[in-house]
Parts: C-alpha cells; sequence; structure tokens
C-alpha cells in the first residue's frame, strides 16, 4: 500500500473511497500516525492502482458543482417557453 494523499477529514476520505471501491479499487482510510498531525487523514492505495486511482480522484474533484442559484436554460422546442 501507498500513501496517495491526505484528507482534511474522515468524511473527505470516506468518500474518495467510495468512489474507488465503485471503480474497483481498494482504499485504506486510517488516523496519521501522529496524533498532533495537521496532515489529516491517510489514503492508502495498493501499489499497483496508484496511478489509476489519482487520476479517478483528481477527476472527482475538478468537477465543480453548479451554484445553488443556477437556472436551467428555456428548452424552445417545449410549449410556453
Amino acid at each position: 500500500m501507498k500513501l496517495l494523499r491526505y484528507y482534511p477529514d474522515e468524511p473527505s476520505a470516506q468518500l474518495a473511497k467510495s468512489i474507488l471501491a465503485a471503480n474497483g479499487i481498494e482504499a485504506f482510510v486510517g488516523e496519521s500516525p501522529d496524533t498532533f498531525s495537521v496532515k489529516g487523514v491517510r489514503f492508502m492505495v495498493p501499489d499497483d492502482a496508484v496511478e489509476r486511482a489519482k487520476s479517478l480522484l483528481d477527476d472527482q474533484e475538478s468537477a465543480a458543482a453548479l451554484p445553488d442559484d443556477w437556472v436551467p436554460p428555456e428548452d424552445p422546442s417545449q410549449p410556453g417557453s
């Protein structure tokens, strides 16, 4: 297993773990060995899955959520538009 990155909290790490699990990659979430570490929660993956896991998580993080005030464009093919 290799350390892929640190997450600021357990829920963030668990979300990443579920994304990888959905893509067939096992991951391990664990506390930092130094309880006073500011690095956060360790996120580890198998040696042979490092590049694929990094790519999947980078893609997920780059996907931006829509803003709360987003309004879909009107469809001109719909009556009343």
